[in-house]
């Protein structure tokens, strides 16, 4: 592939970027179909583009972003990451959503070769070719982990991005043996894709998120992040509780849309599950549900069958107002497009299910 590339190879066929803005081209899924026509509105200069935010700032609503604040988010990675035009990017997140168009946007703007590929739980399996530059989620990294050939080829990227979900403790012991620059993302369609970096792996590893050239963060009142970006004309308050190192560092705690009060005392559900991740294989998640005597109670909810010794372990590594007081299973997670665990519909899911 050229350094000046002219078009994109998509699920191992090339397209020229001519073939895409004439309309000269058959798209074969939806993946292919809104990936040439965000491509053709790029290049033919579209200024506006609306998305759907994912809830975290609130409720689920259409968002318009402009042109020149992509291009504002793209450049910040593209410096932070030293990318060129000597690079390859891979695209290998759904383009419908604002982490797979800025993946375009950083590729297009830097003159980076572009590969694109189905979204899948393993997308370097079938990849004919080698990148260097690519943003996945962690279900992905988790196949890639599972296929020597794809790890081998994980291994040849230069830099990598995670993003969409918490990397989880087994994860990050991987991510750890991985010779490729890796990096968890901090960012949301409101704030057009990541607006903060941690680094995961290397000598240089970081143990918070630390913001990005030109973007200030503070907190609210109810400590959760305000994060102010040059190109916005106001601040983008978030629902995610916080803890401050200082102006440019910041850890998450979790989500204040998810807190419990059980019995007065205020629960965050992410910190309790953090401290549950080693003694459970599969995915889980805490949830409050109502309770005459305390207003809510803590439950945990578990995807497949309950280990026999969860209970004890529980009450050996909780504090005992983190100790779950209830625990329910159900068949598999209802999970959202992007792949999160549908928490509200899982637990009623699993609610149903007890006998």
């Amino acid at each position: 592939m050229p350094n000046s590339p002219t078009g994109i190879w998509i699920n191992n066929r090339q397209i020229e970027f001519d073939a895409i803005l004439n309309g000269a081209f058959s798209s074969y899924s939806e993946f292919e179909s809104n990936t040439f026509s965000f491509i053709r509105s790029w290049l033919n200069g579209e200024q506006h583009v609306t998305l759907k935010t994912s809830g975290s700032t609130g409720t689920p609503k259409e968002i318009t972003l402009t042109r020149q604040q992509l291009l504002d988010s793209a450049t910040r990675t593209i410096n932070k990451l030293s990318l060129t035009d000597k690079n390859t990017a891979l695209v290998c997140l759904d383009t419908k959503y604002i982490a797979g168009k800025m993946m375009l946007v950083r590729a297009l703007e830097a003159s980076m070769n572009i590969v694109a590929t189905e979204p899948s739980s393993d997308p370097l399996k079938d990849l004919p070719m080698q990148p260097d530059f690519g943003a996945f989620v962690p279900l992905q990294l988790d196949g890639i982990f599972k296929n020597k050939t794809s790890l081998a080829k994980l291994n040849r990227f230069r830099s990598i991005i995670i993003g969409g979900a918490a990397v989880s403790p087994s994860l990050l012991e991987k991510i750890k043996t991985l010779s490729c620059d890796v990096y968890a993302t901090y960012g949301m369609t409101e704030t057009v894709s990541h607006i903060a970096l941690q680094r995961l792996n290397g000598t240089d590893a970081q143990t918070s998120f630390e913001v990005l050239p030109g973007i200030t963060i503070t907190t609210d009142e109810r400590d959760c992040l305000v994060i102010t970006l040059p190109e916005f004309s106001e601040p983008v308050i978030t629902n995610d509780i916080v803890q401050l190192i200082d102006g440019r560092h910041f850890k998450i705690l979790g989500r204040f849309d998810n807190v419990i009060n059980s019995g007065g005392i205020k629960l965050i559900p992410e910190s309790i599950e953090k401290k549950i991740e080693p003694l459970l294989a599969q995915p889980f998640f805490v949830a409050g549900v109502p309770d005459e005597r305390l207003g809510t109670r803590l439950v945990l909810i578990i995807e497949g069958t309950v280990p026999t010794d969860i209970a004890i372990k529980l009450k050996n590594t909780l504090p005992v107002y983190e100790v779950p007081k209830e625990i329910l299973h159900t068949g598999q997670f209802i999970r959202t497009e992007t792949h999160k665990i549908n928490r509200a519909k899982s637990l009623e899911k699993a609610l149903k299910s007890k006998p």
